[in-house]
């Protein structure tokens, strides 16, 4: 599964962006950095964070198992075949 998600660039941002979010939101409500937008500060975005990163979890978790189904039935039924290495 490491080598699935650090090869390919879907399940790569299915897993990172979540973890981002969770991040910014942790940052939001424990630290206190409020997001800015041109320098305001935003009133209501303490909860935007928060439903992002569950949004990014739900959608990361379903983008991520059927990436790893699609590439296990891809490679199930792989044949063997001869050859060598010519460079290195």
């Amino acid at each position: 599964m490491t080598h699935l998600i650090a090869t390919d660039y879907a399940a790569m941002i299915a897993v990172v962006t979540p973890a981002v979010t969770i991040v910014i939101a942790i940052s939001n409500f424990f630290f206190g950095f409020p997001p800015s937008w041109r320098g305001r500060h935003i009133q209501q975005g303490d909860p935007i964070f928060l439903w992002l990163a569950l949004f990014g979890v739900v959608f990361g978790a379903i983008l991520l198992g059927a990436r790893m189904r699609f590439f296990n039935t891809l490679f199930a039924a792989g044949h063997r075949v001869r050859g060598r290495v010519t460079n290195v």
